[in-house]
């Protein structure tokens, strides 16, 4: 059984000369849909602003990760120990420990390895472990990823969601010969507070089914906006859930930014 502990993602993480230094309305302009642009500059703000999501050395939190099947039993579940350096080299370290053994995934210089109990994991390949750290690190990085160039975003105006809250929507649309991580052509819907402009949730359009993540709660670390609990649903074509698919917690959060 192919195991997806997040959402997919992309691994991308900004080194110390991709701190913000051009003025916001040119890091923005390249997004042609002048109402997708406007929206995603609100959402960013909302977020803690650009300078401060680029003002970060490293960070570190717990994550908690459980997965169900479609009858509501857990398939499995464990706690993370996240660790990321943007400086001065991207390092990514996710740890845990499962049944006496401590598994490691490490992401340095383009290499993805694992390992179980010090020793090399020869049962998953790399692509496999390419696409966990790509997936946590994109997750962590909504909504100011959405300003890489590649991604098609376009405005699609109001909504309101089945929990109630009236949202902006956003589409990102990922062409998979630019994003390595993303099948065929995976569509996002990203849904904005209608007031705040804080990321509520999405949903994603892939090759076999369909996700719509909800983030319930969040936590503001250096002046910038997590999600502290998120659950993943598996929804039919006209958005009804299914079931529970993931459900994650994050917290114990650690920032050391650059010295001004």
């Amino acid at each position: 059984m192919k195991i997806i502990w997040v959402i997919l993602g992309a691994f991308s993480l900004l080194a110390c000369q991709e701190r913000q230094s051009e003025p916001p309305q040119e890091i923005y302009e390249h997004i042609e849909d002048v109402k997708a642009r406007a929206l995603l500059e609100k959402a960013v703000n909302a977020a803690g602003g650009l300078d401060e999501w680029t003002s970060k050395k490293s960070i570190s939190f717990q994550k908690y990760v459980a997965l169900y099947d479609s009858m509501g039993t857990i398939e499995q579940e464990n706690w993370q120990q996240h660790t990321y350096h943007y400086s001065p080299e991207r390092k990514v370290k996710i740890a845990w420990e499962k049944e006496a053994s401590k598994y490691e995934i490490l992401a340095e210089k383009n290499q993805f390895r694992r390992l179980v109990s010090g020793a090399k994991d020869t049962s998953v390949t790399v692509q496999s472990i390419e696409n966990t750290v790509r997936s946590a690190t994109f997750v962590i990085s909504l909504p100011f990823k959405l300003l890489n160039e590649g991604v098609e975003l376009a405005y699609k105006g109001k909504k309101q969601l089945d929990t109630g809250q009236e949202v902006e929507v956003l589409q990102a649309i990922y062409d998979a010969k630019q994003h390595a991580t993303h099948t065929n052509q995976d569509i996002w819907s990203l849904y904005f507070d209608a007031k705040d402009y804080r990321l509520l949730g999405y949903q994603v359009q892939h090759d076999d089914h369909i996700s719509y993540v909800l983030n319930n709660s969040f936590d503001v670390v250096n002046g910038i906006v997590f999600p502290r609990h998120r659950k993943s649903y598996r929804v039919n074509e006209e958005g009804e859930r299914l079931f529970l698919r993931a459900a994650y917690e994050y917290k114990d959060w650690t920032i050391k930014n650059f010295e001004h």
